[in-house]
């Protein structure tokens, strides 16, 4: 029994580390899971992980910041401290030779673009403990004024010191302690991209001026050469679902799949059958935002193709990269593209529209039923 236990033992652990290991592509080293810890001597900082911070990722991804996996958080707030005028967070990389970029992006955050973000993540890594109750915390918390400086990054010859003027600046140091680049954070989510082909070690050094808070996602170092996985990935199907589907007891055809177990749906076939019942909702596109609006209890105006028959054969899905709002809030909902129509999982359509979905195994039957509400698996 302890033989086996010890074996299950192991076959978990390996599950993780295969889990964890896959945030970013062969080639690519993560500055949040494969680097030490972040040093301070002024100022707040912390790592945000994938494995240990799902609930602050989700807050993120909430404020349209859909692709969202791992970060690195900073704050400073100069009354509270008797050091410097600015803070003093960095974390260092010893060995960066096998990489010749650095990529991630960047954000000064303002309770006026990101509400209270700020405040959830300086709770809930700073401040849980001695304050449990994050209603609480928040009617005391005092934001920070954040920036309004404009994005700019600045290429440093070795020796010189950065000459740029900004709130909130990240300092890309080589082995060597030289300062090569300087970034000026704004408010806006801006992606950086470094040659440090050159570099021995690396140090990531925050320096904030002044109350701010700055928050940067997926920051990574990437071989460019790398060479690619000798393993395949196995091509992704989309198989026609013959299950009937009943809504509100009516039988209705539709040209759904099942991927990876789930049933998807096209988004518009299923806003077109629901327009008129009491979860009835609006579907819009932005293309030149890649942006999905979902509007809760309009009813759905047609474009053409809705509830169209497929032809029966497998199709290869393509994620889609698009970004997802509800009422005007982004949320994070799992969608492919499948001839350039967007699918969605049934169930997380219900759950986000709050209506009944059932399956019958013995008729292999769908029930969508807008007259009860959504109860999980």
């Amino acid at each position: 029994m302890s033989r086996l236990l010890k074996n299950i033992s192991l076959i978990i652990f390996a599950m993780i580390i295969l889990s964890v290991s896959t945030v970013f592509a062969a080639g690519e080293k993560s500055l949040v899971r494969d680097t030490g810890d972040l040093a301070m001597s002024y100022g707040n900082a912390c790592k945000i992980t994938a494995e240990g911070d799902k609930e602050i990722i989700e807050a993120i991804k909430k404020t349209g910041k859909t692709d969202f996996k791992e970060g690195i958080y900073a704050e400073f707030f100069p009354w509270g401290n008797y050091g410097p005028g600015s803070s003093e967070q960095f974390l260092q990389v010893e060995n960066v030779k096998d990489y010749d970029k650095l990529v991630f992006d960047v954000c000064g955050l303002t309770q006026e673009k990101f509400n209270d973000l700020e405040a959830y993540i300086s709770w809930n890594k700073f401040h849980k403990e001695e304050s449990p109750n994050y209603d609480d915390y928040k009617k005391d918390y005092i934001f920070t004024s954040g920036t309004n400086d404009k994005f700019n990054i600045e290429t440093i010859g070795n020796g010189e010191f950065p000459s740029l003027e900004g709130t909130v600046q990240i300092w890309i140091q080589d082995g060597e302690f030289n300062t090569r680049y300087a970034i000026v954070a704004s408010n806006q989510w801006e992606t950086v991209e470094l040659d440090i082909s050159d570099f021995d070690g690396l140090t990531f050094y925050f320096s904030i001026d002044d109350s701010a808070s700055v928050l940067v996602a997926n920051p990574r170092l990437i071989n460019s050469n790398a060479e690619k996985s000798v393993q395949t990935t196995p091509k992704l199907k989309a198989v026609p679902n013959s299950s009937k589907v009943l809504v509100n007891g009516e039988n209705i055809e539709f040209d759904a799949y099942t991927i990876k177990g789930n049933n998807y749906f096209k988004l518009r076939d299923i806003a077109k059958v629901l327009s008129g019942t009491e979860k009835q909702f609006e579907v819009t596109w932005d293309g030149t935002k890649n942006v999905i609006n979902l509007i809760s209890g309009e009813s759905y105006t047609v474009v053409g193709g809705e509830l169209s028959k497929g032809d029966g054969s497998e199709k290869e899905p393509v994620e889609s990269n698009a970004t997802i709002f509800k009422d005007g809030e982004a949320i994070s909902l799992k969608a492919y593209t499948i001839k350039g129509n967007n699918y969605f999982k049934l169930r997380d359509i219900g759950e986000t529209f709050d209506f009944g979905i059932t399956w019958d195994s013995t008729t292999k039957t769908i029930g969508i039923d807008t007259t009860t509400g959504y109860i999980p698996e």
